[in-house]
């Protein structure tokens, strides 16, 4: 509350409309369709769009040597959707950043299956011979570790997906203010 009782220019607004159910509906959908695929940590359409940020990122930070070139498909796979969050989040987009969390759910779950096949190594491998997680585990005398790292990489991957879920439920409804909105739904109740 602002001196005398008024509540800021920017403060959150509770909507009811046909464009809040429709916001919350896209995020419903979406949350069915993420966690059913948990079941087998498969997202057909984003597994590919990860794997390109993943190999790009080896080249990317191989010029700050070999273990962090290893390490770079994983920060670029998982920077790439973060970045976008952070974005939105910061031009206070955040139906978007909830939305684009999803993404990064998903990419985070993504991992935890390259980090769990670190020490049979079976999974295709499509930059090179070097399974990134084998090596950077095997570096770090961590393969032992592998099932309690993969454990956890799946709690956080989890976490973002509820968060996801119940941020963009809630900002379906609860917005701060944006002219833009405002204006089609003005429009659109002339019509």
């Amino acid at each position: 509350m602002v001196g005398g009782g008024r509540m800021p220019e920017k403060s959150f607004q509770f909507r009811k409309d046909a464009v809040s159910f429709l916001m919350a509906g896209v995020v419903v959908v979406i949350a069915i369709y993420f966690f059913w695929n948990l079941q087998d940590f498969r997202w057909p359409f984003l597994d590919n769009v990860d794997l390109v940020f993943h190999e790009v990122g080896h080249p990317i930070f191989s010029i700050f040597g070999e273990f962090i070139g290893i390490t770079g498909g994983t920060i670029m796979q998982l920077g790439v959707p973060l970045g976008f969050v952070l974005y939105f989040l910061f031009t206070k987009r955040l139906f978007s950043a909830a939305i684009v969390m999803f993404w990064l759910a998903q990419s985070t779950l993504n991992v935890s299956v390259y980090v769990a096949d670190a020490v049979e190594t079976k999974l295709p491998l499509v930059g090179g011979p070097i399974h990134d997680w084998n090596y950077l585990f095997s570096r770090l005398h961590l393969l032992s570790r592998t099932g309690l790292i993969t454990d956890i990489t799946r709690v956080i991957g989890i976490l973002i997906m509820a968060a996801a879920t119940v941020g963009g439920l809630i900002t379906s409804f609860y917005r701060i203010p944006d002219p833009l909105y405002d204006n089609i739904q003005n429009t659109s109740g002339r019509m």
